[in-house]
């Protein structure tokens, strides 16, 4: 299998909060999760059901010291969460392609993740 990425992600997990949007416009309130892995490219994290392949949300991310990068993300894809360890529970996995970030925010997102990597 090809690897598509343009980023290298890295397994660990920053905090996340997001929103969906709908046009624009919040159309929910905000959730708090962790990252499974971030690169500068996008993230992977548990998300609500009623999130789809296609949304926006407002995403903060939380990164070491007082710093956090606000963007926007696409989700990419989906995967249901059903069993974990013997429990039903009702969340999903799913890929965000992070969309307006700035190359200083990229790099300090590679810095964060190279740097809690090695750690």
């Amino acid at each position: 299998m090809i690897e598509k990425r343009k980023f290298t992600r890295f397994a660990l997990g920053a905090e996340i909060r997001w929103k969906r949007m709908v046009r624009d416009l919040d159309a929910s309130d905000s959730f708090w999760s962790r990252a499974r892995d971030i690169s500068a490219g996008g993230l992977c994290l548990e998300m609500d059901p009623s999130i789809a392949t296609g949304d926006t949300l407002m995403l903060e991310i939380k990164l070491l010291g007082d710093r956090t990068i606000y963007s926007k993300g696409r989700v990419a894809w989906m995967n249901p969460l059903t069993q974990i360890k013997g429990w039903t529970i009702s969340s999903c996995e799913g890929g965000v392609e992070l969309l307006n970030l700035t190359d200083s925010d990229r790099a300090e997102i590679d810095e964060f993740a190279s740097r809690s990597f090695q750690s």
